[in-house]
């Protein structure tokens, strides 16, 4: 049961973190994209 309940955790934790590096390179890509527009 604790051990489910861990993995789940993990596997949550990893989702997230995927996901903010996902938001962070479009965020810099958009940034980049800004300035080249100017």
């Amino acid at each position: 049961m604790l051990r489910e309940i861990n993995h789940a955790i993990k596997g949550v934790f990893f989702i997230i973190l995927f996901a903010l590096r996902h938001f962070k390179n479009c965020f810099k890509l958009e940034i980049e994209i800004i300035f080249l527009n100017k």
